[in-house]
């Protein structure tokens, strides 16, 4: 069933009698059902329940594929829908936009007063079209340059983050760089979809605009430059989460990854052995955030003081953040807590350099909103016909590739 398909069906089961809640309550002890997209959240549920003696979580982990899908058939049925339950980052405009989520501004959640602390680009993804906050992460997932300092000194003369950034603040300058690696043996960039990742996110307007298709014309430009990245041997020809992507940690031949803040954390920081000390962190040539796992509260549920209870703790306690951060390394939502951690030691994989400081930097500009329900499926479509292009179609063909895609999976869309 087409994604779209499923959203009429949710506005839908709105209109139907009020739902079962997952909550249940026994011996004056309130048990809550989380579904989590992955393992994280876990780390937060010891903490809570000793503070919340009268609450239990039990935390049930759905693959994100299958997510949407389970949580659309729970509330079409009207049984054991959770209190609480979360998406990845790319899937959660949809359940935003969709309405099964309280809105969190209204009583008893007031979210309102919390939010000066939350980066603002986490309250966008969180905030549907109406102007209603429904999620929040505990995680911000900046994106950074992750290069190798060795190399960086031997080819450009400086393994300075500062300095870095600079040398790669256009395209153009990219490509120069990317050639002088190449002229050394060195491949510049890890993979073309870290690249579009990145670059995504400089549009300034989102894939599709009062139902029309949009296709901005930064992506046009980065077509030619995944093509030209390609085309020179500028990047290692695999995809993310290739034998060869991961591979290029311990490599003497990669000068970077282009990834968010869970690209160190869990990519490069636990492979690096060898080059231990030889890696560091610039800004991108483009601010963007990318990833994390969203949270937020069933609508219906028959225990809302103590969902937001754990909602709160989770997304708004610097104190339950901070503890998170330094078990697991993340990245987390709350401003003041990243300034903290800003504060702290450095990291040895980075020799010394501490991320929340560079992190912190990118945070405090300016983030366009671009989200939309579409965005997973349009930037795959998007991604293959750049693929195409590369591999030998026409611009035009590679662009009429991506349009009938579009057309062929949300008819809806106007595309002119």
């Amino acid at each position: 069933m087409r994604r779209i398909g499923l959203f009429l069906l949710v506005m839908l089961t709105l209109t139907s009698p009020a739902f079962s809640a997952g909550a249940s309550e026994e011996g004056g002890v309130v048990t809550l059902e989380v579904w989590s997209r992955g393992e994280e959240i876990k780390s937060f549920v010891p903490g809570f329940e000793a503070s919340h003696p009268g609450i239990k979580v039990n935390v049930t982990v759905i693959p994100d594929a299958e997510m949407t899908a389970k949580l659309m058939t729970v509330i079409a049925s009207g049984s054991g829908v959770p209190d609480l339950f979360m998406q990845e980052a790319n899937y959660i405009t949809y359940l935003v936009e969709a309405g099964v989520y309280a809105d969190l501004r209204e009583e008893p959640y007031n979210i309102g007063q919390y939010l000066d602390d939350v980066w603002q680009p986490v309250v966008d993804m969180g905030t549907d079209s109406t102007g209603a906050v429904r999620v929040l992460s505990w995680q911000a997932s900046p994106g950074s340059v992750i290069y190798r300092r060795d190399i960086a000194t031997a080819v450009l003369g400086t393994d300075d983050p500062a300095k870095i950034a600079t040398m790669l603040d256009t395209p153009e300058e990219f490509l120069d760089v990317a050639a002088e690696m190449k002229a050394q043996g060195i491949t510049m960039i890890s993979s073309i979809k870290d690249l579009f990742d990145m670059m995504v996110a400089a549009r300034t307007e989102p894939w599709v605009v009062d139902g029309k298709l949009v296709i901005d014309p930064v992506m046009i430009e980065f077509m030619d430059l995944a093509k030209t990245v390609h085309e020179n041997g500028y990047d290692l020809g695999v995809d993310q989460w290739a034998p060869e992507w991961n591979a290029g940690v311990e490599s003497d031949s990669l000068f970077c990854y282009i990834l968010p803040s869970w690209g160190y954390q869990f990519v490069v920081k636990p492979a690096a052995v060898k080059t231990m000390g030889q890696w560091a962190i610039a800004e991108p040539p483009v601010p963007y955030i990318n990833g994390g796992s969203y949270l937020g509260i069933w609508r219906e549920t028959e225990h809302p003081q103590e969902a937001w209870e754990f909602f709160s703790y989770v997304c708004l306690n610097e104190d339950a953040q901070y503890e998170y951060a330094k078990q697991t390394g993340d990245y987390v939502s709350l401003k003041a807590v990243d300034e903290r951690l800003a504060g702290e030691d450095g990291e040895a994989v980075l020799a010394g350099q501490n991320p929340y400081v560079t992190y912190n930097d990118e945070m405090s500009g300016d983030f366009n909103k671009l989200n939309t329900i579409y965005d997973s499926s349009l930037n795959t479509f998007f991604l293959n016909a750049v693929k195409a292009y590369y591999d030998g179609a026409g611009k035009d063909a590679a662009i009429a590739q991506f349009e009938a895609d579009v057309r062929n999976a949300y008819p809806e869309i106007v595309i002119e």
